[in-house]
């Protein structure tokens, strides 16, 4: 696992991270909400995505669209692992 510790760590923290303002969102704004973050540069809006990223896919009413999406992750975190497992260890930038 040592090798990994450092992939596995921040993969950990990106779920925290994604999840814990998912959270923070839905309890404090409500939906269709907005919040202002940054004056002038930044705003939250708390919206919901059926679909994938940017709502891809969000009309079709099909279980196998969100199994297609399960097969694809895992597909996509095996793709990470193997050019994790298969950089050099002293690439110290992609290693970090």
């Amino acid at each position: 696992m040592g090798k990994y510790k450092p992939l596995a760590l921040g993969a950990l923290a990106i779920v925290a991270l994604d999840q814990a303002t998912k959270i923070l969102i839905r309890h404090y704004i409500p939906i269709f909400g907005s919040m202002r973050v940054i004056d002038g540069f930044f705003d939250l809006t708390h919206l919901q995505n059926p679909g994938a990223a940017f709502s891809f896919m969000a009309n079709v009413d099909s279980p196998w669209v969100g199994r297609g999406f399960v097969v694809l992750s895992f597909l996509a975190i095996a793709l990470i692992v193997y050019i994790y497992k298969e950089t050099p260890e002293n690439d110290r930038l992609l290693k970090t």
